[in-house]
């Protein structure tokens, strides 16, 4: 059984709704993220990001939404999502997770919290110099969609695409 440590809005959705895809059994331990708990020693402990999601696979806690849920995909390969290792659309999948997690994410997230990059006095210029980058990143995405969809691997859900959805 996993256990999900989340917080309501936060990037845990995604591998929550993975897990419950996946047909996982489950445990859901909430993070007060407005109280501050995901930065507690105990919390620390098992994420030292600090952040959520943090997800506990055979008693060993693991981070980061992209890795958890591909993790999760290899470990139930008979789902179907994700491709197997050495298949011709593994590099593919590869990349869109990638792309999400180290391109669209981290825009959203300076959006979503500006003042973390550059403080509380400077989050309208985060925000105003983001939305550019945002838009940009959805146009790669559009024009991939268009040309190759309905998924980011053509005819194949995929949990990249759970991640889009995110």
């Amino acid at each position: 059984m996993y256990t999900l440590y989340y917080s309501p809005g936060a990037a845990s959705m995604l591998v929550h709704w993975v897990l419950l895809e996946l047909g996982q059994p489950h445990a859901l331990e909430r993070v007060d993220t407005g109280a501050g708990q995901q930065k507690r020693p105990e919390y620390l402990a098992l994420n030292p990001n600090g952040v959520v999601p943090t997800l506990l696979i055979d008693g060993k806690p693991h981070f980061e939404a992209a890795a958890l849920v591909m993790s999760l995909a290899d470990r139930h390969p008979e789902e179907g999502l994700a491709p197997a290792q050495g298949s011709a659309a593994r590099m593919a999948y590869c990349q869109w997770m990638f792309h999400l997690a180290n391109m669209v994410q981290p825009l959203f997230r300076q959006w979503w919290y500006p003042h973390e990059p550059a403080g509380e006095a400077h989050a309208e210029a985060v925000r105003s110099t983001v939305a550019g980058r945002i838009e940009r990143a959805w146009q790669v995405l559009d024009a991939h969609l268009a040309a190759n969809g309905p998924f980011l691997l053509g005819k194949t859900l995929s949990v990249a695409d759970f991640y889009l959805v995110m």
